[in-house]
């Protein structure tokens, strides 16, 4: 790792060293491909895509079955990336895919132009193709991308492969929306999925000559950088009633869906061979046993420490780690972050400002892209800790403002609000940017570099249930306070809980912009770690 930093990182060095050229190139493929297939889409229609099959039942239910059998598939897939491959298992995911989406176009298409062809037999099809394609997707392509951005770059030029990647998530999630809309609209709905279908076909064959295989590399995965999630959910909101109609709870399980694949699938194992073919292929070189060899050390110690229930929360490191990482996303839930962004229609309804909710939705989503640009940056020079605390501050200006405007509109009906009837609408948007800056992406980034290999699967089950409990519950609080107090309330709730948890955060969470998952260690548990480290190195040379 310290020769890596000491080498030269600079923009240039990103375009024009082979090593790096070449991983950048499958870093940007796996994101495009990623969207172009629409994995953040066509989730979004989920439930309209379910009406359209008609087969006796409910999209409700449906929609329940696709994410508890996506979630299975989640912990099986787990398995599979160490022994088929990150390669494989993305080949693999991509071929389901294309099998389910091209069915579905063609199903459409009949029931579009063949109006005398009778699908009554087959009516099931839009709704089995769906699931099946939910299940394609969490086995690889939601994690996969995430999983390898982390493998596939030097710690020397890292940071800047990452921003590309993050600003390739952003913009291709907004190209994909608005490629299925458009379609949709002026060709049919048979049209996105037939084009998504055939793009899934060439990425197959695509990812078996670009991407490399980094199955069991000894290295840190650092993917929460690039779950820049740029509010997905307003694409869906906005859209014509038919398309959205579905309760904050319903809507929430599909939001864990993406996080817990990410967290799930990243075991470390110790298979030195493999980890020295991928970084030969990388970096066009054959002396790699030195940086393996360091790596090895690390992950050595971590994994001979205990790693039971009683460690987690008695060993100092790891209680210190399980506290920030909990933190971290009760905090994320508690400002509404998921929430929020489902009753964004809602609150541009509220605004009256003259604009559509659709214009002002798409406005927000811009701005978001945008944001993500920025905050590429901003993780690497400022850090998570600094960019948290500013993404907090933001949210809690913009949501005490909505709050007290909902608050004079509901009790000071004297009062005129007509030259700022605006305000939610305002803010809005500049929650969903203060939002996307790092409240969406940090808690997941930090899950991955705070706990010790030997401990990691059981302090990431505890912060994948809080992270499913705490989403349940924001729902609930926002639509409780809504329904028995007024709208005023949730937003002030949240305001006031964002204020607490930014001087909460300056205390409990740790920095860990530029740091191994060693370093982060050994700030989090002291002398105990050094004196263990020191001796493992005494070990290897005296060997």
């Amino acid at each position: 790792m310290k020769r890596q930093l000491s080498e030269r990182g600079t923009w240039k060095d990103l375009f024009l060293v082979r090593a790096n050229r070449r991983a950048l190139a499958a870093g940007v493929f796996l994101r495009v491909s990623q969207q172009l297939i629409g994995t953040g889409t066509i989730t979004m229609y989920t439930k309209f895509i379910f009406e359209q099959s008609e087969a006796g039942l409910s999209s409700e239910t449906t929609s329940m079955v696709a994410s508890g059998l996506g979630l299975i598939c989640v912990f099986i897939s787990g398995f599979l990336l160490e022994i088929l491959g990150r390669k494989k298992l993305f080949m693999w995911s991509l071929g389901v895919c294309s099998i389910t989406l091209i069915i579905m176009g063609i199903y459409f298409c009949i029931e579009q132009y063949a109006i005398d062809i009778n699908l009554e037999a087959v009516k099931w099809t839009p709704m089995v193709c769906t699931i099946l394609y939910t299940i394609g997707i969490d086995s690889g392509c939601f994690s996969i991308p995430t999983l390898m951005a982390g493998e596939l770059f030097s710690a020397s030029i890292k940071a800047k492969a990452v921003s590309v990647l993050i600003w390739t998530y952003g913009i291709m999630l907004f190209v994909s929306n608005n490629i299925f809309h458009f379609l949709n609209v002026s060709v049919g709905l048979y049209a996105p999925f037939l084009l998504f279908g055939i793009i899934s076909i060439f990425s197959v064959f695509i990812t078996t000559h670009l991407v490399p295989e980094t199955k069991a590399s000894i290295s840190t995965i650092t993917y929460g950088i690039l779950f820049a999630w740029t509010s997905p959910f307003i694409v869906k909101i906005v859209e014509d009633k038919e398309n959205y109609s579905i309760t904050e709870d319903e809507a929430s399980s599909f939001t864990v869906i993406p996080p817990i694949s990410m967290v799930l699938l990243v075991p470390v194992f110790e298979d030195e061979e493999s980890a020295k073919k991928s970084s030969r292929w990388l970096r066009g070189r054959e002396d790699v046993d030195e940086i393996c060899n360091k790596l090895k050390i690390d992950i050595k110690r971590q994994l001979s420490e205990r790693g039971t229930w009683k460690d987690l929360f008695l060993v100092k490191a790891n209680r210190r780690a399980l506290a920030a990482g909990v933190f971290l996303r009760v905090s994320q839930q508690l400002i509404g972050t998921g929430t929020i962004t489902m009753y964004t229609k809602f609150i541009f309804e509220r605004s009256q400002a003259g604009l559509s909710s659709e214009i002002t939705s798409m406005v927000a989503s811009g701005l978001g892209v945008i944001c993500v640009f920025i905050s590429g940056f901003l993780l690497e020079i400022l850090g998570r800790k600094k960019v948290y605390m500013w993404s907090l501050s933001s949210c809690s200006l913009t949501l005490i403002i909505m709050g007290n405007y909902f608050c004079i509109e509901q009790y000071a009906t004297d009062i005129n609000l007509e030259a700022v009837k605006w305000t939610p609408m305002d803010c809005t948007i500049l929650y969903t940017i203060g939002v996307d800056s790092g409240c969406f992406s940090i808690p997941t980034l930090m899950t991955d570099e705070l706990f010790s290999a030997s401990i990691k699967a059981k302090a990431v089950s505890v912060l994948i249930w809080t992270y499913g409990i705490m989403i349940f519950v924001s729902s609930n609080i926002f639509h409780l306070l809504n329904v028995q107090v007024g709208l005023y309330a949730p937003f002030l709730l949240f305001g006031i809980i964002s204020i607490f948890s930014v001087f909460t955060t300056s205390y409990l969470v740790p920095e860990t912009k530029g740091k191994t998952l060693e370093e982060i260690q050994q700030d989090l548990g002291g002398d105990n770690i050094q004196r263990t480290i020191k001796s493992e190195e005494d070990g290897i040379h005296k060997s």
